[in-house]
């Protein structure tokens, strides 16, 4: 089932009982309430397949505590530019248990500190969002310990510029990760000890795939680009790195 454009106000008074739908997307579609949401949510009990853009909440949610169950959720791709705070805890509560494949763009001021869950059956996750920000996805990632691949699509239109001075990523194992790719790669320091903590702590790593941002100004900067990524130490024995315009 595909909504777009819609307000479903009048969630209020009626329940929801779809037992047989597996797929749903949802598309600037407006609730006047949180606890709407969650009542479409539990009307969906097997549930394999779940895609929200542009999720628009009138109002903060009604209630404090809530539970949703999506044991048959697989399949999930998030956005979370509109959405309240307790939405956003409620999205990662929702996906965390069987879900095997996540896309997630967000805005800047989403954080991870109130993620008590573990991805455990998460193998492949897309992230969307400005690169200044990667402390937030290395925080996202110690919830993923099953993790394959892991694709980086940079916003570099929205992306701001640090506000404060970043600190060194620490390690964090990436056991089972096979397959990274970044797109829109610049060769920012940033995103050059992105890259060189995926080196180094992948120990399984069998591809590596950069995407150069169309914006670069000459060969020769990516010939210095390059120069740079060949420096980087590598612990997987069997890594082919791929890098393309």
């Amino acid at each position: 089932m595909k909504l777009k454009l819609v307000s479903l106000v009048a969630l209020a008074s009626f329940s929801v009982s779809l037992p047989q739908l597996m797929v749903l997307h949802l598309g600037q579609v407006t609730f006047k309430h949180h606890d709407h949401f969650v009542k479409l949510l539990l009307g969906c009990p097997v549930l394999e397949e779940l895609v929200l853009e542009n999720v628009i909440l009138d109002c903060e949610c009604l209630q404090s505590k809530f539970e949703l169950n999506l044991e048959k959720l697989s399949r999930a791709s998030i956005g979370f530019s509109y959405y309240k705070e307790c939405m956003k805890v409620l999205f990662f509560h929702a996906v965390s248990c069987n879900v095997t494949s996540l896309f997630i763009s967000w805005s800047a001021d989403l954080s991870f500190d109130s993620i008590p869950d573990v991805f455990m059956n998460l193998k492949q996750l897309e992230v969307s969002w400005g690169i200044y920000y990667w402390d937030r996805l290395i925080t996202f990632l110690h919830h993923c310990p099953q993790l394959e691949q892991l694709i980086i699509c940079k916003d570099t239109l929205t992306s701001p510029k640090p506000q404060h001075e970043w600190n060194p990523i620490p390690d964090t194992p990436l056991e089972h990760l096979k397959f990274f790719c970044m797109k829109n790669y610049v060769g920012s320091d940033i995103e050059l000890e992105i890259i060189g903590y995926v080196l180094k702590n992948a120990i399984m790593l069998e591809t590596l795939k950069i995407y150069f941002a169309g914006s670069l100004p000459s060969n020769k900067v990516r010939d210095q680009i390059v120069k740079s990524l060949s420096k980087l130490p590598t612990t997987s024995k069997n890594c082919h790195v791929l890098l393309l315009a």
